[in-house]
């Protein structure tokens, strides 16, 4: 398994489990700038990937979005990119994650999540359903969660914060 950037949680988990399986984990997006243009050099930097390397079996791991801007509409365009250029490219979405990161940093910053549920999943089992469904036949792959209310993770967040002040 070659993984492409995955410095993050979920790339160091990846890592960990260490599969022999011969395939790229393109795990690499910029999450901070959603603006059109960092979004669409992204698209061009995988679609560059993609090119390099079309051989190759390709697992691109992308997410589940609920709402439409330049990140979701650059990561769909970067998956249909994937399947007209390779011929076994496997897009794998997931879903949002607990740990250190955007689920976190956002309950922290706005104090409270907005209102309904959050499918989330832990670093660990998106990892492990990654490495489950890598040989998959498939071309898309979306991985489920646990549906929550956004108060109980805002509540366990806060909880832990608080916790870490004593």
């Amino acid at each position: 398994m070659k993984l492409i950037d995955g410095k993050g949680q979920l790339g160091k988990e990846l890592l960990r489990l260490n599969p022999d399986i011969d395939c790229t984990i393109y795990h690499t997006w910029n999450l901070d700038d959603k603006s059109n243009v960092i979004q669409f050099a992204e698209h061009l930097k995988f679609c560059d990937y993609v090119d390099a390397h079309s051989d190759e079996r390709i697992v691109f791991v992308s997410t589940v979005h609920s709402h439409y801007d330049a990140y979701f509409r650059w990561k769909m365009k970067s998956e249909l990119y994937l399947w007209g250029h390779t011929k076994s490219g496997l897009v794998i979405r997931i879903q949002s994650m607990i740990g250190k990161g955007r689920l976190y940093d956002k309950c922290l910053k706005k104090k409270k999540l907005l209102f309904g549920n959050v499918v989330i999943n832990t670093i660990k089992e998106t990892a492990e359903d990654i490495i489950m469904n890598i040989n998959s036949d498939e071309r898309l792959i979306i991985l489920p969660g646990h549906e929550i209310d956004v108060n109980i993770v805002n509540e366990l967040i806060q909880y832990g914060v608080n916790n870490d002040k004593k």
